[in-house]
């Protein structure tokens, strides 16, 4: 891929979860970002494309749990970055948790907030769900995961795994986009 404005960005690594305890879903997503600057109002903005279990679930819900995670968490990229459709129980061994709001927690996570979607914007080939933070937990002083640092850490066949479907992500994501032109001007 020819070097980009995306390319000079420092991502951090996002494990995003709706649904239920009973049928968790969730995914690794860098496009999250916080937009208020308010204490007493945290809101993020969180995209999501259109074809992810994750997306459907945050539709049907309303809810998103955001996590951070560090390098002692790196195992979550390969659970939630490899994994897809919701036959995939990607939750095994985490201890989960459920608040009042219907957040699904990962408590193995060193971070999360649950966010409820006050607002959805269709994109073409992804909905951009901005929420409002009611409850949040930080555990423990940490550096947040990001692409780079894990591409340092990674075995080069996960790597590989991850660009490969990052190529069928955009393909995809290309078909919706010409079909978003189709009914607007782009």
């Amino acid at each position: 891929m020819p070097h980009s404005l995306m390319d000079k960005i420092e991502q951090v690594l996002w494990v995003v979860t709706s649904g239920t305890l009973e049928k968790p879903a969730g995914l690794i997503a860098t496009s999250v970002m916080q937009f208020s600057i308010s204490p007493r109002c945290v809101r993020y903005v969180v995209v999501l494309a259109k074809p992810h279990h994750t997306c459907a679930c945050a539709l049907e819900t309303g809810v998103l749990t955001l996590h951070l995670f560090d390098e002692a968490k790196l195992d979550f990229v390969e659970r939630f970055g490899t994994r897809h459709g919701p036959d995939q129980n990607k939750f095994t061994g985490l201890e989960l948790g459920e608040t009042e709001s219907g957040g699904v927690v990962i408590l193995d996570a060193p971070a999360w907030g649950v966010g409820q979607v006050f607002e959805q914007v269709d994109l073409g080939d992804r909905i951009a769900f901005m929420l409002e933070i009611k409850i949040q937990q930080v555990y423990r002083e940490f550096k947040p995961l990001t692409w780079n640092r894990f591409s340092q850490l990674a075995t080069p066949e996960l790597i590989q795994l991850l660009r490969d479907q990052l190529e069928v992500d955009q393909n995809r994501d290309d078909e919706l986009l010409k079909h978003f032109a189709s009914l607007n001007s782009c």
